[in-house]
């Protein structure tokens, strides 16, 4: 094995170790592992940093209602410390705190997100600075403050996005519109938004390769 894959080698072996107990899976033999809670994942990721072949620490929740194949960092994320490449044992010892503080991070996460009321307070805490940007932070809270039960506020955040102005080429932006406009078709009946929200999460985890979830995905509060 070349130098150039030391570091990546040094992480999984390390994470492996960390990670396994806690039931965490690998995303085949990329840098990044994942938490599987059903409609949303707790996701880790050791992004390369720098020329030497170091590493930086990015933690955060992937929500799982909108389809797509790759997976993002959605709310919660940001670098959470990063390790220099000089040689094996010395990036060794910088890797062991950020595998410390994923773990740590797993374990909050799990609890702040643990239902859909906690995960709506704590998310819209985690928006609160990217609001009125890209649109990514007003469809997730909607789709969550719907699921809690508030529909007033999904109706009110849904529709910024649905009423947003479209690049020419922003496909994602209309891909987003379509996906509010559907969802807010639906805020009357309850029963029937959960539905389609169980039908979005159960594509979205055949895209990323992920086992069937059984007949419900979603927490009952």
């Amino acid at each position: 094995m070349c130098a150039a894959d030391a570091p990546s080698r040094l992480i999984a072996d390390a994470a492996e170790a960390a990670f396994g107990p806690l039931g965490l899976s690998r995303k085949g033999r990329s840098r990044l592992w994942f938490d599987d809670r059903l409609w949303h994942a707790i996701a880790i990721e050791f992004q390369p940093a720098g020329w030497s072949g170091g590493t930086r620490l990015i933690a955060g929740i992937a929500w799982l209602w909108f389809p797509t194949a790759y997976w993002s960092f959605d709310v919660g994320h940001g670098e959470a410390g990063e390790a220099a490449f000089e040689s094996e044992a010395q990036f060794t010892a910088a890797l062991a705190p950020l595998i410390a503080d994923a773990v740590e991070r797993v374990e909050t996460l799990r609890s702040r997100y643990a239902s859909l009321r906690s995960a709506l307070a704590h998310a819209g805490e985690g928006y609160r600075d990217g609001m009125g940007r890209d649109g990514w932070p007003e469809l997730h809270l909607g789709v969550l403050a719907a699921l809690a039960g508030d529909i007033g506020r999904s109706r009110s955040l849904l529709a910024t996005v649905a009423n947003r102005p479209s690049d020419d080429d922003g496909v994602d932006e209309d891909e987003m519109a379509r996906y509010c406009e559907t969802a807010m078709d639906r805020l009357a009946d309850r029963t029937r938004f959960r539905d389609w929200v169980e039908d979005q999460i159960r594509n979205t985890r055949a895209m990323r390769g992920l086992p069937p979830c059984g007949p419900v995905c979603l927490p009952s509060d």
